[in-house]
């Protein structure tokens, strides 16, 4: 069980370099929980 504490942040790190390299493309990246929250606050 202590294993999968030691593979969330390395997923976390993962996913955050994905995020990066799809916005260095040009593409819209949004996060998988809060995506759609921040945009409704961002856009009004």
């Amino acid at each position: 069980m202590p294993s999968v504490f030691l593979l969330m942040p390395l997923g976390a790190l993962i996913y955050g370099v994905i995020g990066g390299i799809q916005c260095s493309q040009g593409q819209d990246f949004k996060y998988w929980l809060v995506g759609d929250w921040v945009r409704g606050t961002l856009t009004g």
